[in-house]
């Protein structure tokens, strides 16, 4: 009908990151599961998804990126983040404190933020490299 510019203008132009947050989650999973079969995490992942259930708190929950490794018995959790601010303190607290609401065999080796707009000053300085990997929409196409 040649109408996807008015649907667009309509609908999707100042909607955009409420369209495109599911999407980035997809991206970011398949980035996942692509660099753990590539062995370039800490573990092989096999098994991409996403996990929704209660959090510790009782109060329902998701962590937007789960990545197994079945052999190793490792997971990698990680948080993603389409909007034009960064990821900071709140943000990033929440994802670790939802270490051991996957199964419990698995050890969590990773943790990984994925931004559009990048991260605060206080994420940068505190994230633990050895455990975190913070990517911006660059990084998972470079």
């Amino acid at each position: 009908m040649n109408r996807g510019e008015v649907y667009y203008n309509t609908y999707v132009k100042n909607n955009l990151h409420d369209f495109m947050g599911e999407i980035f989650e997809d991206m970011c999973r398949y980035y996942v599961l692509s660099h753990g079969l590539d062995g370039k995490l800490k573990c092989m992942t096999t098994n991409v998804g996403k996990w929704w259930g209660m959090g510790h708190d009782r109060i329902p929950t998701d962590i937007d990126v789960v990545g197994i490794d079945e052999i190793g018995k490792k997971a990698i959790l990680g948080e993603c983040k389409f909007k034009n601010e960064q990821i900071d303190k709140p943000v990033y607290e929440d994802l670790m404190n939802r270490k051991g609401l996957i199964d419990r065999k698995y050890e969590e080796v990773q943790y990984m933020y994925f931004s559009l707009s990048g991260f605060s000053k206080w994420v940068v300085e505190n994230a633990d490299a050895e455990k975190v990997s913070l990517l911006t929409l660059d990084d998972l196409y470079s």
